[in-house]
């Protein structure tokens, strides 16, 4: 969804951003509890193989996604070894 918003309907960066997380939440009436990075809020949150948020809808259908947390709980870690085939090897260069 971020790279058809970014590439079709020519929405900035942070546009698509804020679609997907915060008002997305406010979509389903959770606005109050998730959809952002706060005290009090669900911790909801991925973690991608990228080196700058602007990759995000560059790459997409790539597996960048290296982990996953679900109310603050680790769910499909990444694993060693299983997404380096998915994306370009220099986004997993560690720095």
């Amino acid at each position: 969804m971020l790279t058809l918003g970014v590439s079709q309907l020519r929405m900035s960066l942070a546009e698509v951003m804020t679609a997907a997380t915060v008002n997305g939440a406010a979509a389903l009436g959770l606005a109050g509890e998730t959809g952002q990075i706060a005290p009090g809020f669900a911790a909801d949150l991925a973690l991608f193989a990228i080196a700058d948020v602007r990759e995000l809808p560059y790459w997409y259908g790539a597996r960048l996604c290296v982990g996953t947390w679900k109310a603050g709980a680790p769910c499909h870690p990444y694993e060693a070894g299983s997404n380096l085939n998915a994306h370009p090897p220099e986004i997993l260069r560690p720095g």
